[in-house]
Formats: C-alpha cells, sequence, structure tokens
C-alpha cells in the first residue's frame, strides 16, 4: 500500500522556482529520506507533504486521501516536526491547538 504519492509537485516563491516537478511514491514500510545541500528545497517539500504550505501545482495523496481535498482526513495520518515548527495558517487557533492535543493524546 502507498502511504504517500506526490506527483509534479512544484512550488515557486515569486519568480524563483523553489520545487521542480518533483514525483514520489514511497510504500507503508519504507523509509525515505531527503538528502541534499542547504537552499535544495528539503524543508520547503516537506512543509508541503504536511500542509504547511501549498504547491502551486502537483498532488499530494497520504493513504490515498487527496491532501488538497481531505485534508483532515489526510493530516490525520501524519505526525511531523519540522525545523521550525508552525501552526496550520488555515486553521483556527484553536483548531490548532485541538490538533496538538490530539496528536499528544490529550483529552
Amino acid at each position: 500500500m502507498k502511504v504517500l504519492e506526490v506527483e509534479n509537485l512544484k512550488k515557486s516563491l515569486g519568480k524563483r522556482e523553489i520545487i521542480k516537478d518533483i514525483s514520489f511514491s514511497i510504500e507503508e514500510g519504507e523509509i525515505f529520506g531527503f538528502l541534499g545541500p542547504n537552499g535544495a528545497g528539503k524543508t520547503t517539500t516537506i512543509r508541503m507533504l504536511v500542509g504547511l504550505i501549498h504547491p502551486n501545482e502537483g498532488s499530494i495523496k497520504i493513504c490515498g486521501y487527496d491532501l488538497k481535498k481531505d485534508t483532515e482526513k489526510a493530516l490525520k495520518e501524519v505526525g511531523a516536526v519540522v525545523e521550525n515548527p508552525e501552526l496550520y495558517k488555515y486553521l483556527t487557533g484553536r483548531e490548532n491547538l485541538m490538533q496538538i492535543a490530539r496528536i499528544r493524546k490529550i483529552p
């Protein structure tokens, strides 16, 4: 079973293309990592994969759920701490706190 499917992912900031047409998939049980020099786009890619920022083009599926269309279902399958932890901008303050509580299993 594919736990992550990324197709034709692109991200630009202004005229600068940060991520250029990335595609890959990860099967359940696989170990996967991002390697590259500073500024290569590793953190930007990971932030897109966990919904912190949105790609300009492409699609991300987590356990079969499209991150753009089924955001809540997709993110229930993810746990991540990125370099500088941020809040999800599309959630309210309360929803962000509830997400953190759910991850930490706080009632």
